[in-house]
């Protein structure tokens, strides 16, 4: 085997990986919906300075505020925030008119923060 085949190896299972993993994530999502969750992400791009990090801890922080009198769910389930080095999505577990204000409010206040390139849509990625 040369080493191009070993590329050429490599890159198909690693592409079946992701494909697997981007079909789980999928699942996952709509199994959530399903149960009547919640999401929101924004999609902000590399947080390279100091402004764009302060900008989305303080919609973080406003989750978290928004958060702070729910009580969780009878299997302890609560909300969550997933983040990666360009998104971040807001959970919100259970289904109540209370969740769907909550997710409403803060796609208002996100959009008010928004500096003019964040995608933010109702979906978990």
């Amino acid at each position: 085997m040369t080493p191009d085949d070993i590329r050429a190896r490599l890159d198909a299972e690693g592409s079946a990986r992701l494909e697997r993993t981007r079909i789980f994530a999928t699942l996952t999502e709509a199994e959530q919906i399903a149960h009547g969750a919640r999401h929101l992400t924004v999609a902000h791009g590399v947080l390279n300075t100091e402004e764009a990090k302060a900008r989305v801890r303080r919609l973080t922080d406003t989750f978290w505020r928004l958060q702070a009198n729910r009580p969780l769910r009878p299997d302890g389930i609560g909300p969550l925030v997933r983040s990666t080095s360009r998104t971040h999505t807001y959970l919100v577990p259970e289904p109540s008119d209370e969740a769907d204000a909550l997710i409403d409010a803060l796609e208002t206040i996100a959009r008010r923060m928004n500096p003019g390139r964040w995608h933010i849509r109702r979906a978990a990625r």
